[in-house]
């Protein structure tokens, strides 16, 4: 498996990193997050993600087209948050309101916000499945130089796929699907996250990663099982082969997250 240099930190190295979600709606807010980030220990997490679908500052309306001000609003947004985290990586991630998120975006909006995030520094893009797949030309992918990833890629960015099922947990080979899927569409990092109504689901979830992690992967990958039954594989992600865990540092952005610094005690770091 290649292992991914996201600025500075090595993804798909054989440790899990913690990444935190910044869940904010306002500059302030953001504030208070990173503020409360700057007392845990340095172990405590690797990287943030700044979860743009809930920062109002960048939308007209919950269900608008961007700002004229949004890419000024997002390189300061991501200049604080560097500032407040030692310059650790930072993901950035709009949540379609299909997939979990806080709004819906046109297809040109969410690529010119996407890109502009890359313009502004941040050193990994998350890109849904579902948004990659509008953007191809009908057939499909095209000698690998169609869609959102060979924009982002052509701008400098990394990017993560991502696909997300808050409903159910879809059987093994519909997640093995997506996320060679993902790597096929050239994404850096491929991850899935569904959610279990059983603890069968939470195994199914854990024996498709076993499948990735055993030779189907060539790049970093990461698999969620979300709520409370799904939180063994966000407390073990190693045991699947996982590139790394999301952990609170205040608001979660998906069920199921822990904190930061209990994560990171219960791995050993303190």
């Amino acid at each position: 498996m290649k292992k991914v240099n996201v600025g500075g930190m090595l993804l798909g190295d054989g440790t899990a990193k913690i990444c935190v979600p910044l869940v904010a709606g306002s500059e302030e807010a953001l504030l208070e997050q990173l503020r409360f980030l700057q007392t845990l220990p340095d172990y405590a997490y690797d990287f943030t993600e700044f979860r743009a679908d809930f920062y109002s500052l960048l939308f007209a309306s919950s269900d608008a087209a961007l700002l004229p001000d949004y890419a000024e609003v997002l390189e300061q947004a991501l200049s604080l948050i560097r500032g407040c985290t030692a310059d650790r990586p930072v993901l950035f991630t709009f949540r379609t309101r299909a997939e979990g998120g806080e709004r819906a975006l046109s297809q040109e909006d969410y690529l010119s916000l996407n890109l502009a995030a890359v313009a502004a520094g941040a050193d990994l893009i998350d890109v849904e499945l579902t948004a990659e797949e509008r953007s191809l030309p009908a057939g499909g992918q095209e000698n690998g130089e169609e869609g959102i990833v060979a924009d982002i890629h052509r701008a400098g960015g990394l990017v993560i796929g991502s696909s997300h099922d808050f409903g159910r947990t879809p059987g093994k080979t519909e997640m093995l699907r997506r996320l060679i899927r993902m790597q096929d569409l050239g994404c850096d990092v491929t991850k899935i996250a569904v959610m279990p109504k059983s603890r069968s689901d939470v195994l199914e979830l854990l024996g498709a990663a076993e499948m990735m992690a055993d030779g189907i992967a060539d790049r970093p990958f990461v698999c969620l099982s979300m709520g409370g039954l799904g939180v063994a594989s966000r407390l073990a992600p190693e045991l699947c082969g996982s590139a790394f865990s999301f952990a609170t540092a205040g608001r979660a952005s998906a069920p199921g997250q822990v904190s930061a610094e209990l994560l990171a005690r219960l791995w050993g770091r303190s």
